[in-house]
């Protein structure tokens, strides 16, 4: 079961009735009564709040999760992927929306992106020490082993074999580069998802240009460039093509 997230401590529920202007209210108002509202049942009603934090906070990690559990209720899956997706972006650690990601848009994701989004839960700062740290050990090892082989064609004594954590740390150095170059290169691409229910992939940048293939709702998709109304994306298999920026959804902007 999948629970709303409450990011703003609950200290007292709102009296009164419903406020009308809701951009009268501050980010905190505004997510709590969407708690209260999505707790009774008013999904309508939480939807509207949840956007208005999402006016004033663009960045709300909760509120993105929040409001993809209202469309998913409301039967809008590629939506509620899109906000999931955006959340993981700005929260990687948070396994709400991560799990919601897993149960209900298994068919919309590949390994490559099951990989990328548990992988982006650790800070790409901790791979590079990660990396550093192992690189460092072998390192340091092969270099003992060499000096020690030097001494024994002097004639010293023969030097051991390089422990086996030497090959282990070499093993994971090459591990740690191999993630370390799919996380940059993913955050070198735009990420959209697409929340249409219906969409024909064209070949062009105009309502008249060919439709190539049909993409289901909720697929991720990356963004290679934009034209007026239109997206250049690339979906999964390596097809590009040209969509509406209506029928799709950016989740995370290209790292720079």
């Amino acid at each position: 079961m999948l629970l709303f997230c409450i990011s703003f401590q609950l200290v007292a529920q709102p009296t009164g009735e419903l406020p009308i202007q809701t951009a009268a209210l501050s980010a905190k108002e505004n997510f709590q009564i969407a708690v209260r509202e999505f707790n009774g049942g008013n999904l309508p009603n939480a939807e509207k709040h949840l956007e208005e934090v999402l006016k004033l906070k663009p960045n709300h990690a909760h509120a993105h999760y929040n409001i993809g559990l209202v469309y998913f209720q409301t039967n809008r899956l590629g939506l509620a992927l899109a906000h999931w997706r955006t959340a993981i972006e700005l929260s990687p650690t948070l396994k709400e929306a991560r799990r919601a990601i897993e149960e209900f848009g298994k068919s919309e994701i590949n390994f490559e992106a099951l990989f990328l989004m548990r992988a982006k839960i650790f800070p790409i700062e901790g791979w590079f020490i990660l990396l550093f740290a192992s690189a460092f050990l072998f390192l340091w090892k092969y270099l003992e082993r060499v000096s020690a082989k030097r001494k024994y064609l002097r004639g010293g004594a023969l030097p051991p074999p390089l422990p086996w954590y030497a090959f282990a740390s070499l093993l994971l150095s090459l591990c740690l580069v191999t993630v370390l170059a799919l996380l940059l290169w993913d955050m070198s691409h735009e990420k959209a998802t697409v929340i249409a229910a219906k969409v024909e992939l064209r070949s062009g940048p105009t309502a008249e240009s060919s439709a190539l293939i049909d993409l289901k709702e909720g697929l991720e998709i990356r963004v290679k460039e934009t034209q007026n109304d239109w997206m250049q994306i690339e979906e999964p298999r390596g097809l590009t093509g040209w969509l509406l920026k209506e029928q799709i959804m950016v989740t995370s902007r290209r790292w720079k």
